[in-house]
Order: structure tokens, then sequence, then C-alpha cells
């Protein structure tokens, strides 16, 4: 949990620390990572669903 606690820090520091466009960039990047990571974890369970039916 400390671990969890200390990315939380270091990531709010990491906006607080960018410029306002530098910090917009950022949040879209880990946005469009998000979306990619859940559409591939959704691509894998419709493909083992159809598998399995």
């Amino acid at each position: 949990m400390q671990t969890l606690t200390y990315f939380k820090n270091l990531y709010k520091n990491a906006f607080s620390d960018l410029k306002p466009l530098q910090a917009i960039i950022f949040k879209l990047a880990t946005a469009f990572i998000f979306i990619v990571l859940i559409a591939g974890v959704i691509a894998v369970f419709k493909r083992l669903l159809t598998g399995y039916l």
C-alpha cells in the first residue's frame, strides 16, 4: 500500500510540475494507453467466449 501512495504522489507531482499544455498531453497519453489496454482485454475475452461457445 505504501508503494501505491508513493506512485500517487509521484503522479500528482508530475502533473503540478508540468506546464498546462504538457499536462494535457500527458493526461491524453495516459487515457489513450488505458483505452488501448481495456480494448485489448475486451478483445481477448470476446475471442475466448466465441472459442468456447
